[in-house]
């Protein structure tokens, strides 16, 4: 009888939790799904109410005009440049920074640690201006490198490693050390393999803070051949705003710069969640 109970109620607390996924799943999918079909309406169309799902017409034309309003392609590349480089950069320097958080004896180990999590409670607002008075005296103003020199470090990236690495058995370092590496070869060659899982999900993680980041490059780039895609959007949604709208334009916009974030979430999601995993397991 009890069993029968037990039985029972996971039976009911699975459907009420797939039911409550299944509404979320919802509310979630519905906007893109909606600016996904409003990017084939015309004009007319898309104003109209009630409003209509399916488009009557599918338009392909509105991605030639939205290309050539504005030059998506062209952001697009400075986008993938910029975030390549911010992406890699946070890789190798979170890596080296949490090795040596991890594994190495130095003085003031643990106080730098605790230091560079503390700066994670800080709002990132509050780090504009200094950062910005910084990259005006060297200089920076109106090029790739005053986006890319602040976003190389992380510190969530750092500690996250440092997590990860944590949980990599003392006794493996050390018999390398005795074969005579240094603490490079360990990292490059024994630490690096045994964390595909957080670099995965480090690289992803920063891969899309830099695809959307917005605010930093708008207060740092003037020039218009060097405005990365988030710039360009706005642009986009100032240039078809003039009466009347051209809301279907703005959609198509949107379309084209998020498919490639959904295609690295779709192929890579696995990888976000075994590395967030197991990183906490390793802590």
């Amino acid at each position: 009888m009890n069993i029968k109970k037990i039985k029972k109620r996971t039976l009911v607390y699975y459907v009420v939790l797939s039911l409550f996924l299944l509404f979320g799943m919802v509310v979630s999918f519905t906007p893109l799904l909606w600016m996904f079909l409003s990017a084939f309406k015309s004009a007319e169309e898309i104003l109209r109410v009630p409003p209509t799902w399916i488009p009557e017409t599918w338009s392909w034309r509105n991605f030639v005009d939205v290309l050539n309003l504005v030059p998506l392609l062209l952001y697009m590349r400075n986008s993938l440049i910029v975030t390549s480089i911010i992406t890699v950069g946070n890789l190798i320097l979170s890596s080296l920074a949490g090795y040596a958080l991890a594994k190495l004896n130095f003085p003031g180990r643990d106080k730098i640690f605790v230091l560079i999590v503390s700066t994670m409670m800080i709002p990132s607002f509050l780090f504009i201006i200094p950062q910005f008075i910084t990259v005006k005296y060297f200089g920076w103003l109106n090029t790739w490198i005053g986006i890319i020199v602040p976003a190389l470090a992380s510190p969530f990236n750092t500690f996250l490693f440092r997590q990860f690495v944590a949980g990599i058995p003392v006794e493996l370092l050390d018999a390398a050390r005795m074969d005579g590496c240094n603490e490079l070869h360990i990292w490059w060659r024994i630490v690096l393999p045994l964390c595909k899982p957080v670099l995965a999900t480090i690289g992803i993680i920063t891969f899309f803070f830099g695809w959307d980041n917005f605010l930093w490059p708008f207060l740092v780039l003037q020039s218009s051949e060097l405005y990365t895609l988030p710039i360009g959007l706005r642009l986009l949604e100032a240039a078809a705003a003039y009466p009347p709208p051209d809301y279907n334009l703005m959609m198509a916009g949107f379309v084209i710069s998020v498919i490639p974030v959904l295609v690295v979430f779709i192929i890579a999601q696995r990888q976000i969640v075994h590395g967030i995993t197991v990183t906490g397991m390793k802590a």
